[in-house]
C-alpha cells in the first residue's frame, strides 16, 4: 500500500511539473525586427540625432585645438 501511495505522489509531482513547463512555454516569442524596421524606428532616429549633436559639439571643441592624431614617424631601421 505504501508503494502505491509513493508512486502516486511521484506521478502527481511529475505531471504537475510537466503542466507548469507547458504553461510557461505558451508565451509567444517576439518577432525579430527587420533591418528596415530598426532603421525607421523612433529610437534609432533619436539615437542618430543625439550622436550627430555629440559629434558636432566635439568637432566644435576641437576646431582650434591641437591635432590629436598624426602619422607615425618613418621607420629608419628594422
Amino acid at each position: 500500500m505504501r508503494k502505491w501511495i509513493s508512486l502516486a505522489l511521484i506521478l502527481v509531482l511529475v505531471l504537475s511539473f510537466n503542466v507548469a513547463a507547458y504553461a510557461d512555454g505558451d508565451v509567444t516569442q517576439a518577432k525579430p525586427m527587420t533591418k528596415e524596421e530598426i532603421i525607421n524606428s523612433k529610437e534609432c532616429r533619436e539615437a542618430v540625432k543625439a550622436a550627430k549633436i555629440e559629434f558636432e559639439s566635439q568637432k566644435a571643441d576641437n576646431a582650434g585645438g591641437p591635432v590629436l592624431f598624426a602619422p607615425a614617424p618613418k621607420v629608419s631601421h628594422i
